[in-house]
């Protein structure tokens, strides 16, 4: 069950959910954007908006590495997110419209970073 959280009155809100509200808010033009293939456009307003996904790709990576599953890293964490707002920007108008812009491109996030795990993983197990 996913009970949604209000914060109590004087109290800030997270980082996750001030993203959540700003790509709410930004999801219209992000879209008309992405169907006018204006692409530099899309990429200068939805970056600043992506730290808390940064983040996410950053643990994600790190776990990876820490398990061994990675022992060479060769992408950093930019080059993940770099990956998944092409992604986006590619792939909005198929986007489902019962998932947020948040939820989707976490979602999209997880595929790349499963993909890039993967495909390491294989490498590593060649090379030994």
């Amino acid at each position: 069950m996913n009970a949604s959280r209000t914060p109590s009155p004087g109290s800030r809100p997270s980082p996750r959910e001030q993203q959540g509200a700003a790509l709410r808010s930004k999801e219209e033009e992000l879209g008309r954007l992405a169907d006018r293939q204006e692409r530099q456009e899309f990429f200068k307003q939805i970056l600043p908006l992506l730290d808390p996904l940064k983040d996410y790709v950053r643990r994600r990576l790190r776990i990876a590495y820490l398990e061994l599953a990675v022992r060479t890293p060769v992408e950093t964490t930019g080059d993940i997110l770099g990956r998944v707002i092409f992604k986006a920007y590619r792939d909005f108008g198929r986007k489902p419209a019962d998932l947020s812009l948040e939820h989707w491109l976490y979602q999209l996030a997880d595929r790349v970073l499963k993909s890039y795990i993967q495909s390491r993983k294989r490498t590593e197990m060649r090379r030994r």
